[in-house]
């Protein structure tokens, strides 16, 4: 009688364990899918926000404002940002020699 007993035991014990796994699992699985569904939400906000911008461009550029010169702004002070990091890097770097 012990024997079936002690089998009993370790059976209640391995299901036990089993649900407990499952249970495990099933919790990972539903985080998941909750941190999956959240980044779709937010693709679809970068998206949303992707067509807006578009169609700001689009209307911008129909009605004629010259966008383009922005552009050209911008790429220059960018372009001047560059080389005066440069000259302040050689400058650092005359400094330490």
């Amino acid at each position: 009688m012990e024997k079936f007993g002690g089998f009993l035991g370790k059976a209640k014990d391995g299901i036990v364990s089993f649900g407990e796994t499952v249970a495990s699992k099933s919790k990972e699985m539903v985080d998941v899918t909750k941190l999956s569904s959240k980044r779709t939400q937010v693709t679809s906000e970068i998206d949303s926000c992707y067509r807006e911008l578009g169609m700001i461009v689009y209307q911008q550029r129909s009605v004629g404002t010259d966008a383009e010169a922005l552009f050209a702004r911008i790429a220059e002070c960018q372009k001047k940002i560059q080389e005066l990091t440069a000259q302040i890097e050689a400058a650092k770097a005359s400094k330490q020699d």
